[in-house]
């Protein structure tokens, strides 16, 4: 590190600049209320500088993390901040590794996922922001493992063992953020630490001396969303200068999206520095995890309890898998006498599982704890049926107050409003403000100032799908609306309020006009359209012909709005549709007029018969995967391959019905093959192409990358590593990239001529 390095970042700690004086071989500085004043030494044998600070000597990385950034106390209060896990169970996991490097990239398992994490970012890429998703469904763990990892590290770093500490900042799962906001109130609020401007931050994360966990992007790794929070997160990257690790916890990695044009959004904000991305998935729990865990828990029948319910329910089952239901399973199982009385009490169906697990858990809470005592005889405060309504308010306040925990005040707010309508008397309003902050169900987090929230967001969701279920059964346009337009609503809470219209006896088709009106008066730009094609296609799939055929129009679709989906007789008139899978799909009598689709992504065993396509336009198809994986651009090409697959589409005017298709171009397909591979880093070596194209890599690197550098599409830029050999960059904007695609119609000259024009106008 050299002086002038040395005294920019000192300067991103100072309150002013004014307050740094670096000259003759000293320091003095005013960092909030402490004055440094150290001399500048070198050694004489291999001229490195050092700092002397008393009677100490450091490197100035050295000094920088433990003088200056105050990093053991960092450490001190994330060990106090930071809950601990006492029984935590280390989750396998499948590493895809970066790019960064010629080696394979193929997912291999990891065992311990800690150990892979700690390794991976405390060795940085040089010269390059390594990003590392670590991905799971909710409820699997993410969180866990990074408050388990942070405390390892902050533990190793006070014993001096450890350099860098991993910080935990939760993103609470905002669609619109400012990370300097976030990282800064992280801090601050949750660990008491008022040390670091954003800019001070920046400079420990280039240093490799802190590494941010950024928990909770969950819901925005998705194609269609607006893109906000990914833009963010381009943003902070670009701010690192091509240093230094992030983890980012999500249910999927951005990478795993393959259209150009929704990557533009993170890879046009990094700009042209150099970043590479990795993930971490993590893997379900199996029975040694289950039982591990049971073990730990001090549960004796853990063997018994697994066997019980794998056989009900299949050993993949969610209630078996996921960590947090496995701990609320080992909950309910200490507190019945055997496991078979618990295994009739949660039942045998497993598509209603978490209904069944919740309504047990709610059963207890209603029975054992919330009585009323003020009688002779003590009664239950609320019945089962009242404990869901109070907590379905108390979730749809969160959602419309955008907001995973609410103030005190707020809740016997919403506990007057509740219990108003019965008319019971203010002692009966008392016990329910005194008894709810103990609920089960939720809890006081003490590090956001003792506001309430549930004790996972599984069940905040699960209690706003119940108030989303709610309105649709009184078909109330007006509550409906108020849910709809917030946000965009997660999957699991669509299915939830559905699956409450099944358990209140109604039919998913008496709900299907009022979801079509409160989408066609919604504004366009709205949260409300997307939603409402969440609920439609939920409500349409597996209905019988006996209702009629439905018209549905001016909807919006949300991602894969048609996996799995089993429709008859609908039309489609005016609607969009993101980006969508149609494996395990079954239509009969459906009609697409005027319609948009963003892409489909068709397997080989997929099929499209039974549907008619009118007036719609396809932007992309993409035909099976992996390395047999084809997108489709051109309009004739789309059309053709989607008649293959068994949709009736009428032949455009002005094509005859023989019209025969361009031949195909192998120079298109190995392009897109090799843009794709930017996706996964920003700069990549030549070596990691040859590998990647195997036996095509000599004629590729030889023949078609110089045509595509001629064409300014990629260049080169400067190689850091050992050895010779060139480096690439993307030269132009991703969405340039998708719209020359498009218009190529399979020619790989056509591609090249419109990206030149696109040049030529630019």
């Amino acid at each position: 590190m050299t002086v002038n390095e040395l005294k920019r970042i000192l300067g991103a700690f100072v309150n002013d600049p004014s307050e740094l004086d670096v000259r003759q071989g000293r320091i003095v500085a005013q960092i909030q209320d402490e004055l440094i004043d150290v001399r500048l030494v070198t050694k004489p044998d291999s001229g490195e500088l050092m700092i002397e600070d008393s009677d100490s000597t450091y490197t100035p990385r050295s000094w920088l993390i433990r003088r200056v950034a105050k990093l053991d106390l960092l450490a001190d209060r994330i060990l106090t901040f930071v809950p601990d896990t006492p029984a935590f169970v280390m989750p396998s996991g499948l590493l895809r590794g970066d790019l960064s490097s010629p080696a394979s990239d193929d997912e291999f398992a990891v065992t311990n996922v800690a150990a892979s994490l700690e390794q991976r970012l405390g060795a940085p890429i040089p010269a390059t922001t390594a990003i590392l998703y670590l991905t799971s469904d909710a409820g699997e763990g993410k969180t866990t493992l990074i408050n388990h990892l942070a405390r390892q590290q902050a533990a190793r770093c006070k014993s001096r063992t450890g350099s860098w500490l991993l910080v935990p900042i939760a993103l609470g799962g905002k669609t619109f953020l400012r990370f300097d906001d976030v990282v800064i109130g992280t801090l601050s609020n949750r660990f008491r630490f008022n040390r670091y401007y954003f800019d001070g931050f920046l400079e420990l994360v280039k240093l490799g001396a802190i590494v941010p966990a950024f928990d909770g992007f969950e819901e925005m790794f998705v194609e269609g969303h607006s893109g906000e929070a990914v833009s963010a997160l381009g943003s902070f990257i670009d701010s690192l200068h091509s240093a230094g690790s992030i983890m980012v916890a999500a249910r999927k990695a951005f990478f795993e999206i393959t259209s150009f044009k929704t990557q533009a959004r993170l890879f046009d904000a990094i700009g042209d520095r150099s970043a590479s991305f990795a993930r971490l998935k993590i893997n379900r729990w199996m029975r040694p995890q289950f039982l591990e865990y049971a073990a730990l828990r001090g549960f004796s029948d853990a063997e018994d309890l697994y066997d019980t319910f794998a056989a009900r329910l299949g050993g993949e089952h969610p209630m078996l898998s996921r960590a947090f239901l496995v701990k609320r399973l080992v909950d309910l199982a200490q507190s019945v006498e055997t496991v078979e009385q618990l295994a009739n009490e949660l039942g045998t169906a497993p598509q209603d599982y978490f209904f069944r697990f919740v309504e047990t858990l709610v059963d207890r809470e209603a029975r054992l704890k919330w009585l009323d005592k003020t009688g002779d005889a003590a009664q239950p405060l609320l019945t089962v049926t009242e404990h869901h309504q109070l907590l379905a308010a108390i979730a749809r306040e969160m959602w419309q107050s955008s907001a995973n925990s609410l103030r005190l005040d707020v809740i016997d707010v919403i506990v007057e409003m509740f219990a108003e309508p019965m008319r019971r008397g203010p002692t009966f309003v008392r016990q329910i403000r005194e008894r709810v902050r103990n609920h089960s169900l939720l809890s006081t987090n003490p590090a956001r100032g003792g506001l309430l929230e549930f004790d996972h967001d599984e069940f905040r969701r699960f209690y706003l799908g119940e108030s989303l279920g709610s309105a649709l059964a009184d078909r109330n346009q007006a509550d409906l609306l108020s849910i709809v337009s917030a946000d965009r609503l997660p999957s699991d809470t669509c299915d939830q309020a559905v699956s409450h219209l099944l358990r209140v006896g109604m039919q998913q088709s008496d709900c299907t006009a009022v979801v079509v009106d409160v989408a066609r008066s919604s504004s366009p730009l709205s949260f409300a359209r997307e939603n409402c094609g969440a609920l439609l296609v939920r409500l349409l799939s597996g209905q019988s012909d006996s209702r009629g055929r439905v018209e549905v129009d001016s909807v919006v679709f949300p991602l894969n709005a048609l996996f799995g989906r089993r429709l008859s007789d609908v039309t489609f008139s005016q609607c969009r549709f993101e980006p969508t899978e149609i494996a395990g799909a079954n239509f009969n009598s459906i009609s697409f007029h005027n319609c948009d689709f963003e892409r489909i992504d068709a397997a080989d065993a997929d099929t499209l018969a039974g549907t008619t396509l009118v007036d719609c336009r396809v932007n992309a198809l993409k035909r099976g995967s992996g390395e047999g994986e084809r997108n489709l651009y051109g309009p004739h090409e789309i059309a053709a391959e989607m008649r293959k697959l068994g949709a009736a589409i009428p032949l455009a005017a002005n094509l005859p019905a023989d019209a025969a298709l361009p031949e195909a171009d192998s120079r298109i397909d190995a392009v897109e093959k090799f843009l794709r591979v930017f996706l996964r880093t920003t700069q990549v070596n030549e070596d990691t192409i040859r590998a990647k194209f195997g036996r095509q890599g000599p004629w590729f690197v030889d023949d078609i990358v110089p045509i595509l550098v001629r064409a300014n599409i990629v260049e080169n830029v400067e190689y850091r590593g050992k050895g010779v050999q060139a480096r690439f960059k993307l030269a132009v904007p991703m969405y340039a990239i998708q719209d020359a695609l498009a218009a190529s119609a399979g020619s790989f000259d056509t591609f090249l001529a419109a990206l030149d024009a696109r040049g030529t106008q630019g």
